[in-house]
């Protein structure tokens, strides 16, 4: 548990110092800015109620306030830049997540039956593995020797 009041406890695992829990996450997005004139693609890393982090793939120039836009979510949100870390960036939300007009359908397809992996018998046993012997040989047939280090 951890004190982060007089009085107050809570557990462990639920401290955060920004408020909110973080999802990581791994979207593609962008960033809107100069009355929506410019843009600037990125990735979403981190997602919270009150904030996200973002990682650009150059070292753009990001204005303090800007529209986030995730389109694989369908949302736009308001944010404000809160710090720069080389190319991850930390920014707080300044309004609610309005719907927005790009959205991006996520479409999964099944592989095709051809295409699936063929089915796969067990692997023989090591007395399976083995051929039978020869009744003309001299030698018996070795035993099998397991993979790694001989005793």
């Amino acid at each position: 548990m951890i004190k982060d009041q007089p009085g107050g406890e809570r557990p462990v695992d639920s401290y955060t110092p920004r408020g909110a829990r973080r999802q990581r996450v791994l979207k593609q997005g962008f960033v809107s800015f100069n009355e929506q004139f410019s843009a600037i693609d990125c990735t979403v890393r981190d997602l919270s109620e009150t904030g996200a982090r973002l990682a650009f793939d150059g070292l753009d120039v990001i204005p303090d306030r800007f529209t986030l836009h995730i389109p694989l979510d369908g949302i736009q949100v308001p944010c404000e830049r809160r710090w720069t870390r080389g190319r991850l960036c930390g920014v707080a939300f300044t309004g609610p997540a309005t719907p927005s007009n790009l959205i991006k359908r996520q479409k999964i397809d099944l592989a095709p039956p051809d295409l699936a992996a063929p089915d796969v018998t067990p692997a023989a046993t090591a007395e399976e593995s083995q051929p039978a012997p020869d009744p003309g040989s001299e030698r018996p047939p070795r035993p099998a020797v397991p993979f790694g280090r001989r005793r």
